[in-house]
């Protein structure tokens, strides 16, 4: 037999305190020493009790901790209990499912508000976001047009140097035939006086050999003379 059926036996199914009639169905078991202080599993440390005055017992706990309010809603529940279990059992019940589907459909608001208020909040980050975005494209394309501009500036340059080409090229050409021509005149030129100072030297060089010779005869027709008047 379990000790808190010995205990049962040995209170002879009476409640310690009012001597209410009990069963172990009923029964109510207290530590008469807290197993906190050391007090044992046994049948000389437990006493039995009616639920009723059990109730009483945590009445009279809830004034020593609880606020006044909730004190005077757990008496209220105390002695209604006491007086109609299954109805207030029934009615708390239904309270409690009352109350949990209330604090379900708050929680399930306090989403909806929280996700409602995250959503604007993205969406107000997304349209910063946008336009900063657009600040970058704007900033782009002014640099895009500016660099059209750069690029139209240079294409007109190259076309006006294209231009300036197509035009000295000729005087360009008629230059270098000019050029050439003198050259070529420069060259005839050089080749003809070369050639004139040839045919000059070779008439200087007969006349030089002539009056050298000459001279000579003259020299040698004196010393002939001078021996034979000698």
């Amino acid at each position: 037999m379990d000790f808190r059926d010995q205990a049962l036996e040995a209170a002879d199914y009476k409640c310690c305190k009012c001597g209410t009639d009990i069963n172990d169905k009923t029964v109510m078991f207290n530590y008469i020493i807290p197993a906190r202080n050391g007090g044992q599993a046994s049948v000389d440390n437990l006493q039995v009790s009616c639920p009723k005055c059990e109730l009483f017992k945590v009445e009279n706990l809830l004034s020593s901790f609880t606020s006044p309010a909730v004190e005077s809603a757990a008496r209220l529940w105390i002695h209604s209990y006491l007086k109609s279990p299954m109805i207030t059992l029934f009615i708390s019940l239904l309270l409690t499912g009352a109350a949990s589907f209330g604090f379900y459909q708050l929680s399930i608001y306090l989403e909806s508000t929280s996700k409602t208020e995250q959503i604007s909040v993205d969406f107000s980050g997304q349209l910063e976001q946008l336009d900063t975005t657009e600040e970058s494209l704007k900033t782009l394309l002014k640099f895009v047009q500016s660099q059209k501009e750069i690029t139209s500036l240079n294409e007109q340059r190259i076309q006006q140097l294209e231009n300036e080409k197509a035009r000295l090229e000729p005087l360009v050409k008629a230059d270098k035939e000019t050029v050439a021509a003198l050259f070529g005149e420069q060259e005839v030129r050089a080749s003809e006086n070369a050639s004139q100072e040839r045919w000059l030297g070779f008439g200087l060089g007969i006349i030089a050999s002539i009056i050298a010779s000459f001279v000579m005869a003259i020299g040698n027709y004196f010393m002939r003379s001078r021996r034979k008047n000698s």
